[in-house]
């Protein structure tokens, strides 16, 4: 096993690529196929998933509008639940020593 070098740690960090919205949240594009299976969903209420072709589309076609600003809403609120219950949680202290 290999040290940590703080040197190295920071290189790679700096490698590292802007996040880009764009590819994590894929504009959401209209799908005649999806389309197709909405309609008989529609007509029959009921859609045998063993006829669904699941390679005849993709993750835009199914992506809602909008997607982007309700994952930010949603990831901030997990975020600030996690702070919130950290903030919570007691101190935990033990009573004994140990190796670790």
């Amino acid at each position: 096993m290999t040290a940590f070098d703080r040197n190295v740690f920071v290189k790679m960090l700096l490698s590292v690529s802007q996040k880009d919205d764009a590819a994590l949240f894929p504009k959401s594009e209209r799908s005649p196929y999806i389309q197709k299976l909405l309609e008989a969903f529609d007509k029959e209420e009921t859609i045998d998933l063993s006829i669904i072709d699941w390679d005849a589309f993709q993750i835009e076609n199914v992506t809602p509008e909008n997607y982007e600003r309700v994952y930010h809403r949603v990831f901030d609120g997990w975020i600030q639940g996690f702070i919130h219950y950290c903030r919570k949680a007691p101190v935990f202290q033990r009573q004994e020593r140990s190796f670790f």
